[in-house]
């Protein structure tokens, strides 16, 4: 059968891709239509024909599956962020559990126990906002894979407090007659309103984003009534896509909030890395240590540390001695000072690639019982797998937030003597497409 674009089709979905657009069938050719459910019987239009698979544009739902509901959000399917809010819950937690263990089948012919997917609150669960503003000084969202900005007044996955602030923040610059800021033609001032709030005691960082400098003094007693820690100016002149500019000052009050894990403190700058989930990170971080085994004897390597949130929680979970290993010099002098702040005596933290300190520390004389590493999308270095494997430690603890680069690097481990024992994986990210896991690899005798 001969396929062409703007062709309408009537389909049947029986699957998802990884991105949680439905998969149907026009005989044995593929076609991938955002916001249907498996089950659903659907009209669609085709809009791309490729050689293996196409795309399709929902029409019509002439026979609903029994795993949708009605999205919670207005704005669903305009802002290109909650990919799956269509399906009920127990289908977007399946999906995200089948999610991993498709990857790790396909990507890293791993056939492993993949648990139920662990899940908390859904609503207001993020702790970090980056809004930019529509040219009516709403706050916006962009279109997948676009610069055109849709307006979401109320995001109903962002924190109430951040909302309100930065509903009123928007109200003083259109005051002062501020525009918001084009992409397309690079025209304008206002980027985006950052926020980042403390779940230990409700106070926000307020970040405004603009590509020139304008004086924001005046706004301090408009937001006093607020729980404003501290408001910052930063300056991004340039045409990119990148949030925050290399400029920032403070207007009034500090320049970070302290949020609370493991019972120690940190604190959270406005590009501090730190886990966006305030509902689930404690739970992730509490499995990541269980499945360390520890018995108060172990020496854990922690690669990708960052600021030493997992660090801490190993520290005080029962590790004999952590090393934590971070490459950012910033992220690494947070977590120095949080460990000494919480007189964590059983942890040390070195400035450097992970890929080539943890070596350093084995011929040094270091010896890693464990292994726990939670690298960036991209997965982990090839030199720190290689590095690994001539480790040998007994176990290996990966807190993944890409499948396909765990299942990647999970085959490359595989190759090397272990084997994976369990995963679970952890919705950190609820009605999006994206889903945190936690393997545990154990080494196979010899």
């Amino acid at each position: 059968m001969e396929i062409n674009k703007n062709d309408e089709f009537t389909i049947y979905i029986d699957g998802y891709t990884s991105e949680g657009a439905g998969v149907g069938r026009i005989g044995s050719y593929p076609v991938f239509v955002p916001f249907t459910a498996t089950g659903d019987m659907a009209k669609v239009r085709i809009v791309k024909v490729g050689k293996t698979f196409g795309y399709g544009k929902l029409i019509e739902i002439i026979k609903p599956s029994d795993v949708r509901e009605e999205p919670i959000c207005p704005h669903f399917s305009t802002c290109g962020g909650c990919a799956i809010m269509h399906l009920n819950k127990s289908e977007r937690l399946r999906f995200k559990r089948e999610k991993v263990s498709d990857a790790l089948k396909r990507i890293g012919g791993i056939d492993a126990y993949v648990q139920d997917t662990v899940s908390d609150r859904e609503e207001g669960y993020r702790n970090k906002s980056q809004m930019p503003v529509t040219d009516d000084y709403q706050q916006g969202m962009y279109r997948t894979h676009s610069n055109t900005k849709v307006a979401v007044p109320n995001c109903v996955i962002q924190d109430e407090a951040s909302k309100r602030i930065i509903g009123k923040m928007l109200n003083l610059l259109k005051e002062k007659n501020i525009k918001p800021y084009d992409p397309e033609t690079g025209e304008g001032v206002i980027r985006h309103l950052y926020t980042r709030v403390s779940g230990k005691d409700g106070s926000v960082l307020l970040i405004v984003v603009l590509a020139e400098e304008v004086d924001l003094s005046l706004v301090k007693k408009a937001l006093e009534d607020e729980n404003v820690k501290g408001l910052l100016l930063n300056i991004n002149p340039g045409r990119t896509s990148v949030i925050l500019g290399d400029k920032t000052e403070v207007i009034f009050g500090s320049d970070h909030i302290k949020d609370s894990l493991s019972g120690v403190d940190f604190d959270i700058y406005a590009d501090s890395f730190f886990q966006v989930n305030r509902f689930l990170t404690q739970k992730l971080y509490d499995k990541a240590v269980e499945l360390c085994g520890l018995t108060g004897k172990e020496t854990v390597f922690d690669l990708y540390c960052g600021a030493g949130t997992i660090t801490a929680a190993l520290a005080k979970g029962g590790a004999g001695k952590v090393i934590g290993v971070e490459i950012v010099p910033s992220a690494v002098k947070a977590a120095k000072k949080s460990l000494a702040r919480a007189n964590i005596k059983n942890a040390v933290i070195y400035e450097g690639a992970s890929e080539i300190i943890a070596p350093r520390l084995i011929q040094k004389g270091e010896k890693a019982d464990v292994v726990v590493v939670d690298p960036p999308r991209k997965g982990c270095a090839p030199e720190l797998l290689s590095a690994l494997a001539l480790m040998k430690p007994e176990r290996i603890v990966y807190v993944s937030c890409d499948p396909a680069t765990l299942a990647r690097d999970a085959a490359q481990l595989k190759n090397s003597g272990y084997e994976v024992k369990t995963a679970v994986p952890f919705d950190m990210f609820p009605y999006t497409y994206h889903v945190e896991t936690v393997v545990l690899m154990s080494r196979v005798k010899e």
